[in-house]
């Protein structure tokens, strides 16, 4: 709530703020539900339910549903969402197609702004699919070029704009909260390759980037389901695949990416190393094996000026494994 706060209000003026109920007789209550949901608005006098269940408790998520608290439907539910999408509705089940459904103009005010494919408000591609491996959602050609769908890391630029637009506020979005853009030491996407990242010539078998199906992993990129992502593919017999960031040395660290571990047997590990930095491993995924892209985080504690690498290991026998939209930003993971 108070980022928020932080990113639509103005020093000049608070249009938007949130406080504890007293005796008011239309609210909201926040309870712990059993998934991510909040109406458009108020849609009821009196108690309005806000649903933070199991798996809604990052800061994204909940920022997620405080906008359609303030009156603000799925991005993709725009009138003019064709000229930017493709659905793919024969992969979503019937009783969830209705939130893939066009609201009227008459319905849904988009406040004279674009169609914003990089909004919170917006779905990823698998989201409600049947067949996590098949993107429900991808974007028209050259429609989503760098762009993350459904990330829940920050509000958007138009995001912003929209939510001052509708409350009265002073347009200013020069204060938005981005740390994992403004701290971000290491980010890639793998459209353009693997970035910084280099290979442990250590072991024998490579990461690689591809597009498409990579056989027994997933069958698109998490970013958009159009796109490029990183896999070590599996072998007859055992095998690791390794890739190593550069050093860093500025305290602790994020690593925030998103894993597709279909298995049985195969698995990710992360580990930690430096010049005075014994080897250790800091998360092992073994036996974390679902066939869809999975959200990570994990925080690496560090002192400032200590140097480190971080260390991404494949342990292949069946299944691939990959990795999507890597970005490593400093501080505790949000």
């Amino acid at each position: 709530m108070r980022q928020l706060e932080q990113d639509v209000n103005d020093v000049a003026r608070v249009c938007v703020k949130f406080r504890p109920r007293t005796n008011e007789s239309d609210y909201i209550r926040i309870y712990p539900g059993e998934k991510c949901r909040a109406p458009n608005g108020m849609q009821n006098r009196g108690r309005n339910n806000v649903s933070i269940g199991r798996g809604c408790e990052a800061r994204g998520f909940i920022l997620h549903e405080l906008v359609h608290v303030l009156g603000f439907w799925h991005e993709h539910n725009r009138p003019d969402r064709d000229t930017y999408i493709n659905i793919n509705l024969t992969n979503v089940r019937n009783r969830l197609k209705p939130d893939f459904s066009q609201v009227p103009s008459a319905k849904i005010d988009t406040l004279n702004t674009p169609y914003d494919l990089g909004s919170i408000m917006h779905y990823n591609p698998y989201t409600n699919a049947k067949d996590k491996t098949i993107p429900v959602i991808t974007p028209k050609p050259g429609k989503a070029v760098g762009i993350q769908l459904g990330q829940r890391m920050a509000l958007s630029t138009w995001d912003v704009v929209r939510i001052q637009r509708l409350y009265g506020c002073s347009e200013n979005t020069s204060h938005i909260t981005r740390t994992y853009l403004t701290d971000s030491v290491a980010r890639c996407d793998f459209a353009s390759g693997m970035c910084n990242l280099r290979h442990d010539t250590v072991y024998e078998s490579r990461w690689m980037v591809m597009e498409g199906s990579s056989g027994t992993g997933p069958r698109a990129g998490n970013t958009n389901g159009a796109d490029a992502f990183l896999v070590a593919k599996e072998t007859d017999d055992y095998a690791i695949a390794g890739i190593l960031t550069y050093l860093f040395n500025v305290g602790g660290l994020c690593v925030n990416f998103f894993l597709f571990q279909r298995g049985p047997s195969s698995y990710l590990k992360i580990l930690v190393s430096g010049p005075y930095v014994a080897t250790s491993v800091a998360q092992s995924y073994q036996g974390n094996n679902t066939n869809e892209w999975r959200h990570m985080s994990l925080y690496i504690d560090a002192p400032v000026g200590v140097a480190f690498e971080i260390a991404f290991e494949a342990h292949l026998s069946s299944g691939d494994v990959a990795i999507d939209d890597l970005n490593i930003y400093k501080g505790q993971c949000i």
